[in-house]
């Protein structure tokens, strides 16, 4: 389910979780304090956090904490600026039933993984997803991976 309620964004209400956020699930296609920063946790919980019954500030915070770690493979190829394969990817994530890629211009854009919805709304445990999700994957057999590192991380890293 997706859109299931009007209810407005509000980004103040995220004041609580606003740097853990910030560093776990960053917008990565809006500078931190321009107009449209807020922009991406809007989409999040318009299209997804209104359909669980859930406040924002609760959405994002059980969202956060249910971040997958980025696989080694992931980070290997980013340092490396190399490519991972598919299926590779594929199985770190459980499987082609598990997990649904999606690229843009060849470039790993998201990882879509599906879960179980409690009654009360909670986020159960991880599930295949439907095919109308599955379709939505969009990679080929080579992914490339872009590098998100800040400049001082990697002064830092050629320093060590």
């Amino acid at each position: 389910p997706q859109n299931c309620s009007n209810e407005k964004f509000d980004l103040t209400s995220l004041q609580p979780i606003r740097d853990e956020l910030e560093q776990q699930w960053p917008n990565i296609k809006a500078l931190p304090n321009s107009a449209s920063h807020g922009k991406f946790w809007e989409h999040e919980w318009s299209k997804h956090g209104t359909c669980t019954g859930l406040s924002q500030l609760e959405y994002f915070s059980k969202a956060v904490k249910m971040l997958m770690p980025t696989p080694s493979i992931v980070k290997d190829a980013e340092t490396q600026h190399s490519v991972v394969k598919k299926d590779d990817l594929l199985a770190v994530y459980g499987g082609a039933q598990l997990a649904a890629l999606v690229c843009k211009k060849n470039y790993l854009s998201e990882v879509r993984v599906c879960h179980q919805k409690e009654t009360d709304g909670n986020v159960g445990k991880r599930m295949d997803c439907p095919q109308s999700i599955l379709r939505e994957s969009s990679c080929g057999s080579e992914i490339r991976i872009a590098s998100f590192r800040m400049e001082e991380e990697e002064e830092s890293a050629a320093v060590e």
